[in-house]
């Protein structure tokens, strides 16, 4: 699950969706013995942009032979939960959209609104709640460090896309590589890739 959902995050989710396919297999095993693996990652965003489907399919294909029609070795699911309130409930989606909405939850009273009823919900969110005491922490205080940490990348990006600017700018004005590795902080590879 992520709360934001970029280039690393799938890198990442893709990796780690390659080692269960790779690992499935022992020791003189043909990969064409695999079986298919899935994944489904829990996220805010797209960094496609372009794909606004609440469910995005990422599929990887084999390619062994151009007559097998369904030849998918790994399928990468990426649900949406920013777009799970815009959904309209209905009696297919009705249960999938409400555990959309638990897992976004912002606090625990919302948690236990959203699961009332549901006795598969409420013991998830007597685990949650277990599972959290256990660590010492709270839900809102795990919601709130996870809401400053996103808030500290945004600033670490913001100021790194600053001095970045500034090597451009200093760069144009025929400042020396050393100079701008001094007063910007950056490498000399980062400033040569400015150019």
């Amino acid at each position: 699950m992520y709360k934001e959902f970029g280039q690393e995050e799938y890198n990442k989710s893709t990796s780690y969706l390659s080692r269960l396919y790779g690992n499935q297999l022992k020791k003189g095993q043909k990969f064409i013995e695999s079986k298919k693996v899935i994944s489904i990652n829990f996220m805010s965003g797209n960094y496609h942009k372009v794909n606004n489907a609440l469910v995005n399919d990422y599929g990887f294909v084999r390619k062994i032979s151009r007559t097998i029609e369904n030849d998918e070795c790994m399928i990468m699911y990426l649900v949406r939960l920013d777009l799970s309130d815009k959904v309209l409930y209905n009696n297919i989606n009705k249960r999938l959209i409400r555990w959309l909405k638990l897992m976004k939850s912002k606090s625990m009273e919302e948690m236990k609104e959203i699961g009332k009823g549901d006795k598969t919900m409420e013991d998830v969110i007597k685990y949650v709640d277990w599972f959290l005491k256990e660590e010492g922490t709270t839900f809102q205080d795990k919601i709130e460090y996870e809401k400053a940490k996103s808030e500290a990348k945004g600033r670490e990006e913001g100021i790194d896309m600053e001095r970045k600017e500034t090597a451009k700018n200093m760069l144009q004005d025929g400042i020396s590589i050393k100079a701008i590795m001094k007063y910007t902080g950056l490498s000399e590879t980062d400033i040569s890739n400015l150019k």
